[in-house]
C-alpha cells in the first residue's frame, strides 16, 4: 500500500512531537523536583569524591591527573569530575543544584538518543507507548527508598519497557496466506 505523502509528513509530526513532549515533560519534571526539593548542600559522598579529592587540590594548585581518574567506591568517574571541576571554575562557586540541573539535562538527552534510535525502528503507536512508560517511571521516591535504588528502579523500567517495545515491533513476515 502507498500511503500519501501528507498523510506520512503528519505521521512524522506526531512522532516529533510525542517524542518532543515525551522529553519536555520529563525535563519539566525533573526542574520541578529539583526547585522544590533540591539542597544547596552537597550531599553524603560529595564531600570526599568532590570536595577533598578533586576542589580542595585544585584550589591548592597540586591536582594531577591521578586524581580525577582515582577510585571513588568501585568507579572511576573522569568524565564526571572533569564536568564538575569546569562547572566550578566557570561559576566561581561549587553549586550542587547547578549540578543536579545539569545531570538532568544530561539524563534527559540520554532518554533522547535512545528513543530517537528506537523511533526508527517503531511504529508511532509503540514510540508514544514508550514515551508514556518512561514519562510514568519518572517519580517521586518513595519513603524507604534511597537515591541508588529509585536510578536503578528509573534506569531498568527503562530498559525494561524499551526492549518490550521493540521486541513487539518486529512483526510477523508476510507471505502468500496458506490454503
Amino acid at each position: 500500500m502507498i500511503v500519501p505523502q501528507s498523510q506520512s509528513a503528519m505521521s512524522a509530526a506526531a512522532r516529533y512531537a510525542a517524542f518532543g513532549g515525551c522529553l519536555l515533560s520529563i525535563l519539566g519534571f525533573k526542574t520541578l523536583l529539583i526547585a522544590r526539593l533540591g539542597s544547596p548542600t552537597p550531599y553524603w559522598d560529595q564531600w570526599i569524591g568532590e570536595a577533598i579529592g578533586v576542589y580542595l587540590p585544585y584550589l591548592s594548585h597540586t591536582l594531577t591527573f591521578d586524581h580525577l581518574v582515582a577510585f571513588h567506591t568501585e568507579h572511576r568517574l573522569l568524565l564526571t569530575r572533569a564536568a564538575w571541576l569546569a562547572l566550578l571554575i566557570l561559576n566561581g562557586t561549587w553549586d550542587p543544584l547547578l549540578q543536579m540541573l545539569i545531570g538532568a539535562v544530561v539524563h534527559v538527552a540520554a532518554i533522547g538518543c535512545l528513543l530517537g534510535a528506537l523511533g526508527r525502528v517503531l511504529d508511532l503507536n509503540r514510540l508514544i507507548l514508550l514515551s508514556d512508560l518512561r514519562c510514568s517511571s519518572a517519580r517521586f521516591p518513595s519513603g524507604g527508598t534511597t537515591r541508588s535504588q529509585v536510578f536503578k528502579s528509573n534506569s531498568i523500567s527503562f530498559c525494561f519497557s524499551a526492549s518490550s517495545a521493540s521486541s513487539c515491533s518486529r512483526a510477523p513476515k508476510r507471505g502468500r496466506p496458506s490454503g
